[in-house]
């Protein structure tokens, strides 16, 4: 309930701080304005919302079930999986966005993407989910990853809050740092024995 109380109030600071920055709120009015607009039925946008639903649900359970067959199959703890597989399945969607808004030139969307959804992913989903049932840390996962976690997010705060700009250097800097995170990850699985 905490987390979750967190995050809420998260998104109500960044709804006041926008509404009351009159230049921002100008410039993305102008920008809604500027965009094409698409014309189709309400009954096309209706039925494609609904389909895109279901196949969101349905390959969650897919991408869920995977996972525990991968975990069986290999012998690798559901944590790893967790911190693997479907952390990279889960963040599919949201490379494809950050990539999409960076190739139109909307850089502000990609980093408020990538925050925006670590902060849901940080304070929102543990919220919601411990509200529905208790979620265990393991102490794995409290020595070593978490601290992980958090070391990425100091090594980014400088290029996001405006110090530094990402260039392609640190781009393949924190994918080196991803890989190698993932690799031991392996490592401790017992994968490359």
């Amino acid at each position: 309930g905490i987390l979750f109380a967190a995050f809420l109030g998260f998104l109500v600071s960044t709804y006041r701080k926008e509404s009351t920055d009159e230049e921002a709120t100008a410039e993305h009015i102008q920008e809604v304005e500027d965009m094409p607009s698409i014309a189709a039925p309400i009954g096309v946008v209706v039925f494609t919302i609904l389909v895109g639903l279901v196949g969101f649900i349905w390959g969650a359970d897919l991408l869920v079930e995977g996972g525990v067959a991968i975990a069986r199959v290999y012998g690798v703890s559901e944590e790893i999986i967790g911190l693997t597989v479907i952390a990279f399945g889960t963040s599919l969607p949201e490379l494809t966005a950050s990539l999409v808004a960076a190739f139109r030139g909307h850089s502000d969307i990609a980093v408020g993407n990538v925050v925006g959804s670590n902060l849901f992913n940080i304070l929102g989903i543990p919220g919601v989910v411990s509200m529905v049932s208790p979620l265990p840390v393991s102490g794995a996962m409290l020595s070593f990853d978490i601290w992980v976690m958090l070391g990425a997010t100091a090594l980014v705060l400088p290029i996001l809050g405006g110090r530094w700009h990402p260039r392609r250097a640190s781009g393949a800097f924190f994918l080196i740092l991803y890989i190698a995170y993932i690799s031991y990850n392996g490592y401790l699985a017992g994968l490359f024995a």
